[in-house]
């Protein structure tokens, strides 16, 4: 079980068609540095390899088939 940060901030934020993205870059970022610094320590790889799979689901969820290229990792 897990919190569905991505989704739920969405509905937080007070101009999601702009601050959304934002976030989900920020996010892609977090991850990006994660899995390039942790690429030897296979039991914190695993915890960002886990965020970049959560990270592009949720935005195939809510983009569909137009994820914009740069919010993927």
């Amino acid at each position: 079980m897990y919190l569905d940060y991505l989704r739920a901030s969405e509905m937080e934020l007070n101009v999601p068609e702009q601050e959304y993205p934002m976030f989900v870059s920020h996010h892609r970022d977090l991850i990006r540095k994660g899995l390039q610094k942790y690429s030897r320590t296979p039991a914190v790889l695993s915890k960002y390899e886990w965020m970049k799979s959560y990270h592009e689901r949720t935005l195939q969820k809510r983009f569909a088939d137009e994820v914009p290229s740069h919010l993927l990792v």
